[in-house]
């Protein structure tokens, strides 16, 4: 699968979180979504690419809340070690994204992920 320019995507994945049921922004920005599922399910690395894209554009606590809800909570359910890794190396940088971790459900995790997610967490 081709995937679209990644500040695109996060702009309009930032977009889609904002806009209200119905609306114009809500149609044009949905495409977003489609993209960065596929992207968590076939290509993990673009996929980290835009979530850190995403938490760069982006401050917006609603936002922030979805993004580790979504993709991040999705690539850890797929692609556990890869994205522990990712986010352990990512957190090293960017502390305040521990924040978007705090949305991820860990329920939803194999118990190896949970338990390094829950580990990565504590650390920080």
């Amino acid at each position: 699968m081709e995937f679209l320019d990644r500040h695109a995507l996060a702009s309009a994945w930032v977009a889609l979180q904002r806009a209200t049921d119905g609306s114009a922004l809500q149609s044009d920005s949905q495409w977003s979504a489609i993209q960065l599922n596929m992207m968590c399910i076939e290509d993990p690395e673009q996929a980290w690419g835009s979530v850190v894209e995403i938490f760069e554009l982006s401050s917006d606590p609603w936002v922030l809340e979805n993004l580790g809800a979504g993709p991040v909570e999705t690539l850890l359910g797929l692609h556990g070690q890869f994205a522990l890794n990712a986010n352990e190396s990512y957190m090293s940088e960017k502390k305040a994204f521990l924040g978007v971790l705090t949305h991820v459900w860990r329920d939803a995790l194999s118990p190896e992920v949970a338990q390094g997610l829950t580990s990565l967490t504590k650390r920080r």
